[in-house]
């Protein structure tokens, strides 16, 4: 009896073990173009991250450096009205379409490692007026928009494009601009 449970869970093992996989990443952008990527965004709905916990509505804002890489400012107006800035450098990873990004904070934990993350671009509205942008395991998403407010259409286009992808867009937070 015990040998048959053996070779039943040795059997059972390889089939439960795939039923845990992760699914597979999203899709990114087939190309980005980097010199119209750079420059102010508004943030406009974020998925909720510890890092922005206390942030009322927030910016990036992005800048070509010489070394191809791309300077980083993000700052965050917090719900008490004071502001917070926060420095990284952001580089390509994947230079076939520019579309997957890493940033690492310019602070002690980012020179340690410890403090980058992915930065994938998954859809670019016409004229790089908007973006979704987020990390492949979709535990972090924002929507992005060269101005601070987006028409109820534009939005519903952001939110079905980060569906078709598979995040959870009933967690969004939108910022108060």
């Amino acid at each position: 009896m015990k040998i048959a449970f053996f070779v039943l869970l040795a059997f059972l093992a390889p089939v439960v073990a795939q039923a845990h996989v992760e699914p597979s990443p999203p899709p990114t952008v087939s190309s980005v173009d980097l010199k119209k990527y750079e420059g102010r965004w508004y943030n406009i709905a974020r998925l909720p991250a510890w890092f922005q916990n206390e942030c009322a509505r927030s910016t990036a804002t992005y800048v070509l450096r010489p070394d191809g890489t791309v300077g980083v400012t993000n700052e965050c107006w917090t719900h008490r009205g004071k502001k917070k800035a926060v420095t990284a450098i952001a580089r390509v990873t994947d230079e076939k379409t520019n579309s997957r990004l890493v940033v690492t904070i310019d602070n002690w934990a980012g020179k340690l490692g410890l403090a980058k993350g992915d930065y994938w671009i998954f859809y670019i509205g016409p004229g790089y007026q908007t973006a979704v942008v987020g990390t492949p395991n979709r535990k972090y998403l924002w929507f992005l928009s060269r101005q601070p407010k987006l028409s109820n259409a534009a939005y519903a286009t952001l939110t079905h494009r980060a569906e078709i992808l598979g995040f959870d867009t009933s967690k969004l937070i939108k910022d108060k601009w």
